[in-house]
């Protein structure tokens, strides 16, 4: 059995996703809570007392258009068809570029996509979990905020 895997997320990574999600609420009238990493994704969004959406975020080093998909892990878009199926919650994938553009994207929502070995490459992967089981999501499904 292996060791629990060492967090690679840094202040400033957290500083941009709250920052983000900030944003979210502000445009959308809602407070969002950070989930427990069990979770699978970053956060669930709320409209009063009950939970109406789960957001994943995602600060990347690229501007759109650099690449032609965002992949994502299997284990987060198969929660968000679980949680879409259970209780009717979308879960939004939120990508910011480099230049703090925001798109986002229904993973409950989403057709079905091949499954790759995809992650970090070669050159800069911190441990052996940097690749995993993905989906490659297309630009032309993520929209504009």
């Amino acid at each position: 059995m292996s060791a629990a895997r060492k967090q690679f997320e840094t202040q400033r990574d957290r500083d941009q996703e709250d920052e983000v999600i900030r944003q979210l609420d502000q445009k959308w009238k809602t407070t969002s809570r950070k989930l427990n990493p069990h979770w699978v994704v970053d956060f669930a969004v709320f409209r009063g007392e009950e939970v109406a959406a789960f957001v994943e975020v995602r600060c990347r080093s690229f501007e759109w258009g650099e690449f032609e998909t965002v992949f994502c892990s299997v284990s987060k878009l198969t929660a968000a068809k679980r949680w879409f199926e259970w209780f009717d919650l979308p879960t939004l994938f939120v990508v910011m570029d480099r230049m703090g553009e925001l798109r986002f994207c229904d993973l409950s929502k989403l057709d079905k996509l091949p499954i790759v070995i995809d992650g970090r490459n070669s050159k800069n992967m911190r441990d052996e979990w940097d690749q995993d089981l993905m989906v490659r999501i297309p630009n032309e499904k993520f929209q504009s905020l």
